[in-house]
C-alpha cells in the first residue's frame, strides 16, 4: 500500500465543479432523476464553502439535494450546507434546548424506504434493515 497525500477539499475549490458533476451523475442515475444542469449559484456556493469534512461530505450534500429537489436544474441552497447566504462559514451549532425536534414526514420515510429497498447505511457503512412499520409513519 502506498500513502497518497491530498490537500483537504477546502484547499482544492477548483475540483468542486468536477466532483459535483460526477456525484450528480452517479446519484441521479441511482435515484432515477433527470438532471440537466446544476444551478450556477449552487456551484459558486459549494466553491465558497469552507469544507470542514472531506469529499464524502460534498457527496452527501449532492445526494441530499437530489432527494429533496424536484426540478431538472439542481439547486443547492445554503440550508443544505448549514450556512447563512451572506456568510460562507458553517452556522454555529445551537444548544440542544434551542433545536427543534426532527420529525420526518410519513411521505419522506416512505420515499426513502422505497428507493433504498428497505436498507440504509449503518454507522460504519454496513447495511441495516429499516425496521419502521407503517404505523410509525403517522
Amino acid at each position: 500500500m502506498f500513502p497518497i497525500a491530498l490537500p483537504a477539499l477546502r484547499e482544492r475549490s477548483g475540483d468542486i465543479p468536477l466532483l459535483t458533476h460526477f456525484f450528480v451523475q452517479k446519484h441521479a442515475a441511482r435515484l432515477a432523476r433527470r438532471i440537466e444542469a446544476v444551478e450556477g449559484g449552487s456551484i459558486r456556493r459549494l466553491m465558497q464553502y469552507t469544507w470542514p469534512g472531506n469529499v464524502r461530505e460534498l457527496e452527501n450534500v449532492i445526494e441530499r439535494a437530489l432527494i429533496l429537489g424536484s426540478t431538472p436544474v439542481l439547486s443547492i441552497g445554503p440550508d443544505l450546507l448549514g450556512i447563512e447566504e451572506h456568510n460562507p462559514m458553517p452556522a454555529a451549532p445551537q444548544a440542544a434546548a434551542e433545536r427543534a425536534p426532527l420529525s420526518p414526514s410519513a411521505d419522506s420515510i416512505r420515499f426513502s424506504a422505497n428507493i433504498s429497498s428497505g436498507f440504509c447505511a449503518g454507522f460504519i457503512g454496513s447495511s441495516k434493515e429499516v425496521t419502521a412499520v407503517p404505523s410509525d409513519w403517522d
